[in-house]
This record gives C-alpha cells, structure tokens and sequence, in this order.
C-alpha cells in the first residue's frame, strides 16, 4: 500500500533557500513560511507539483513510494503495472518491450497500459453526456484539477461527471481481467496521482512517478537499452488504441469528438489552474446552453507536461510522440460495464475564514501599509495582492520578511539613519562622477555653499563632484581599479581631511569617508616643531660641551707636559760611554 500518513509532496527544511518561489508559483497558496522555510499545508495543497518543478534549491520532494511496491512483491502478491500514456514520451522512441521486460524483472506480474482506462472512461463519458440537454458536465480525468475544484471551487464539483478517473478504471479492468486479488500500481508523470492512491486504496492500490521508476532501474542495475525483450514482454491484456489521446491537452475530447451521438454537445478543454479558475469561477450555470463538457487537466499541455516527467523535449515533439504511437485503425473495446466505473468524489471544500478589517489593517501596518497607496500589489511576497499577504499573516502562513518593499523600506532607513548619525561625510559617487548621495556632514565640510544647496536639495543627487572637490581622481582610480584608498589630503581652508575611498559596485559605484584630522594634524605638526626644536638645541649644547671638552683636553696636556718635563732626572755619563741614573 501507499503510505497515506505522509502527504505525496514534501520540502527538506534544513536545505530551503528562503527564495519564496515555490510561494510565488503555487496557484493555491498552499505554502507556511515559518522562520524563512517553506513548508507544505495539506489541507491546502492539490499536489499538481508545479512547485516540485520550480524549486531551485531542488528541496521540494515527491514522497518515494517504492519500498511500499517492494514490499507487495516479496509479499508473493501479483501486481501489475498501469503505464499511464505519457510513457510514450517519457521513453520516446524506445521498444515498448524492453520497458515490459524491465518491469517484469523488478517483479511485476504484467504490465498494461494505462490508455485502456481513458477509452472506458471516455465510453462511459458519451453514454452519460447522450441524451442530456442543458447542463455543465466536468472531467474527472486529471486527479490535481478534481482536488483543485473540489477545495477552491464547490459549487462547481457538483458537475463533475460520476465516472472514476482513468488510472481507477483501469485498476477495475484489470482486476475484472485477472483477479480482484491483484495489486495495481500507477505509474506516470503524476504527483496528485499518489492522493488518489491514499484516498481510494481498494482501488488503487500504489502509485509511483517515472522518476521513482527510473531510480528503481539504477538501483536494480536495469539498462533499458541493453534488454532483449522476449515474446512474453508485451502489454495485458492487450494494446490500447485512441486512449493515449487523454496525455495529451484535450484529448479526451478528440476521443469524444468521433462519437455520433455527442455531436450536438459542445467540447471544452481547459489546462492548467489558472485556466480552469479563470474559466470556472463565478460561471453562471444558468447561461450554459445544450450539453456542455469540459476537459480538465492541471499541467499546461496536459500529462506529457506533468511534473515528474524526466525529459524536457519541446512540447511538439511530446505531442508527436504520442500521437504516432496511436492505432487508428482500431475502435476501442468496452472492456468493462460503464456501470462499474461510477464514482463520487468526496473532496472536502476549503471553507474561507471571515476575517476582521481591523486585523488586516494591523497586519498591512505591520509591513509598512498604513495608507491605501502604499499597497503596491507588487507580488514581490508571492501574493496577487497586499490584502491577501496580510490575510496570509493573519493565517500564520507568510512572514512579515516575504515583503520585499518593507525590507527594502526598512535597509533604506538603517542606511540613511547610519549615514546621518556618522560622525564623518559620507558621500556615494557613480562612474560619471556625479554624487548619488551624500550626508549633510559631508556637504557641511565643503563650505557654506555646499550647504545652502544641501538645504534646497538634501543628498546633493546629481551634482559634480570633480566641481566640489581637489582630489575627484581619487574616486576615478578606485571605481576603476577597485582598490581602496586611505590618505590624507589638504582641504581649501588650510586644513586636512582623512579619506577612506573604496568600491561599492565594481566599476560602476564608490564611496568616501571623510573624517576633518586639521586639529590632529595641527598638534601633530606643533610635536613636529617642537621635536626639531629640541634636537636643535640638543646638538648645539653637544657642540659647545665637545668644544669645551676640547679646550679642557688641550689645557690638560700642556699642563701635565710641563709638570712631566719640571720632575724629570738630568742623565749623567760615567765616561765609559754607560749611561748612570
């Protein structure tokens, strides 16, 4: 069995890149932001799977139901495998028989076509629509455009016509054909499929996509390419004929088109949601005139387009490959009493919640929306209006941060609050030297002019800075090499100012700080003086104390030179030519 405990789509939290797109994308809002992670609601949900799609982050995740099929086939149970038409392009231009054979030896007892189910469902459908007059009559065929009208359109799911959808009514031909006993297992490019599944499991009894089956192969080491089916690898009971059709956008209809009795009915079809609600909400049933039937299905361009198709071809190509793998040359088999396919479909109705006026003014409030033109509607949140974002706070599903003028408004006014309270000029130049903005500190240690003008008009927007300043290169040099640049330069009063330069944007925006040091720099240069000053007078005083230094060494050595040569003994010679002290 399915695992109906767990909703068919989920999202891995810890790896959400709060980009809100899934928001944006949903038709139905059916997403809880909670601490900047999506996350699906159920209750909300129609698990069309456009946000699987859409995720870029890839963390939107249909729920893998493999280990529930496993488990029915090691349980000796015979289960077939329902191959929904899309199959012919998922695996275009491959030999139907190696995709039998693969399946077979994963363990399925058979492998049918899930086209077989369309062409009783659109038997059934001309039996219910021949001899109505006046009245609307909707498909059941695609399971996300049922949930979609049963939830969000009511009144509309009364005309729903009261035949099971195909891949049920195929589930009851095979069980006729083989045995009530056997499971049956969907497998398709379906992600509300799988509701089906958990809703209706005496039905349907399992339901996988083409990307579980896929991944199923490489698990199983199964290469499509390298089977050589055998003669048993072929379609049970047998081979559809105009079914597979119903992949494709109104292609139930075509089917229907052929049959006599339905030519005075008039034939819709309607893909995607935000067709079907266009085209649905508010219909005055009173105005439909004869038999009118409308084909439903969620995906634009119908199941061949479905969110759990592996391949992107372009749409012709998908189109072509169903529709030249359809037998013409055959009439469809009633395989099974219309009587056996009728169905109701219970789906319980999203009910709206009043909401007070005074709660989605506070809400609005809360995101800055105190006044009427501040409602952008920009849909910037993933919301159509500021009204419903605010009704979405209210419910607990968005967050004050989804609103992206709020944050814009809110970095806005940190940045010029932090630009006023500095206690330096700041100032923002563009490539073209012209001031994007300034603060009023920096226009103030321009001058008085500078000022005036500040005054008349605030941020100096537009002005040229080269004619406000010496050292306009500087800012050339760092928007065009990106380097940042310190220095200190001289101001026109005599003074100095402290200037840090560096890039914001890259070749395009730079910024200055400029800090007036001419106190700091004075006192620097009055300890300068001072320093040179004192030296100065050192090396005179080393001077005069070498010079008397030197005098006093002379005086010296005269003077023990003289007391030398008064103490010394004459010599005296004893006539041998000896010398006698």
């Amino acid at each position: 069995m399915s695992s109906p405990g767990k909703f068919p789509i989920h999202t891995l939290d810890n790896e959400c890149h709060d980009c809100y797109k899934c928001v944006r994308q949903c038709p139905v809002k059916a997403i809880r932001i909670r601490k900047g992670h999506a996350s699906i609601v159920p209750a909300l949900c129609i698990a069309c799977g456009h946000c699987v799609e859409v995720c870029p982050a890839r963390v939107k995740r249909v729920r893998n139901d493999i280990d529930s099929v496993r488990e029915m086939i090691r349980n000796g149970d015979r289960v077939y495998a329902s191959l929904a038409p899309a199959y012919l392009s998922e695996f275009h231009g491959m030999d139907p028989g190696r995709l039998i054979a693969a399946l077979r030896r994963l363990g399925f007892a058979g492998v049918s076509e899930g086209a077989l189910g369309a062409e009783a469902v659109s038997h059934a459908t001309a039996l219910h629509l021949a001899g109505r007059k006046d009245g609307l009559h909707l498909s059941t065929a695609c399971p996300a455009a049922v949930e979609y009208v049963g939830k969000y359109l009511p009144d509309m799911a009364k005309k729903f016509v009261p035949i099971a959808s195909p891949a049920m009514a195929h589930a009851a031909i095979l069980k006729q054909r083989f045995g009530q006993e056997v499971r049956v297992v969907s497998i398709g490019p379906c992600t509300a499929r799988k509701i089906e599944s958990d809703r209706y499991p005496s039905m349907l009894d399992a339901t996988l996509s083409f990307n579980e089956l896929r991944a199923w192969f490489l698990e199983e080491h199964i290469r499509l390419s390298r089977l050589d089916p055998g003669e048993e690898d072929v379609f049970v009971p047998d081979r559809a004929t105009t079914g597979s059709l119903c992949a494709l956008e109104g292609g139930m209809i075509r089917s229907l088109e052929t049959i006599p009795s339905l030519r005075s009915a008039t034939l819709i079809g309607i893909s995607s949601i935000e067709c079907i609600d266009h085209g649905l909400r508010g219909l005055d049933l009173g105005a439909i005139k004869g038999p009118v039937f409308v084909e439903l299905m969620a995906c634009k361009g119908g199941c061949i387009h479905g969110p759990c198709m592996s391949f992107r071809n372009p749409g012709v190509i998908d189109q072509m490959a169903v529709m030249n793998a359809v037998d013409r040359s055959k009439s469809p088999e009633e395989r099974i009493p219309p009587s056996a396919l009728a169905f109701s479909h219970k789906i319980k109705p999203i009910k709206e919640k009043s909401v007070d006026e005074e709660a989605i003014q506070r809400a609005l409030a809360s995101v800055g929306k105190n006044k009427i033109h501040e409602e952008l509607n920009c849909s910037g949140c993933g919301y159509e209006s500021c009204r419903t974002f605010a009704m979405a706070l209210l419910d607990g599903r968005a967050e004050t941060s989804m609103c992206l003028s709020f944050l814009h408004k809110k970095a806005l006014n940190k940045a010029n609050t932090l630009m006023q309270k500095m206690p330096a000029g700041i100032v923002l130049v563009n490539a073209g030297m012209k001031i994007i903005e300034c603060n009023p500190l920096f226009a103030t240690m321009l001058g008085e002019e500078a000022s005036l003008i500040y005054e008349a008009c605030p941020g100096l927007g537009g002005a040229v800075l080269n004619k406000m300043i010496s050292f306009s290169h500087l800012f050339e040099k760092v928007i065009h090499t990106g380097k940042e640049i310190r220095r200190n330069v001289r101001n026109g009063s005599g003074g100095f100012w402290n200037v840090i330069i560096f890039s914001i944007e890259p070749g395009e925006v730079a910024c200055g700080v400029l800090m007036d040091v001419s106190q700091t720099e004075r006192r620097r240069e009055e300890i300068a003086q001072k320093a040179r000053e004192v030296i100065r007078k050192n090396l005179i005083t080393v001077q005069e104390v070498a010079c008397m230094l030197g005098e006093n060494m002379a005086d010296t050595e005269i003077l023990l030179r003289s007391l030398a040569e008064d103490f010394s003994i004459p010599e005296v010679s004893d006539g041998n030519g000896q010398e006698e002290l």
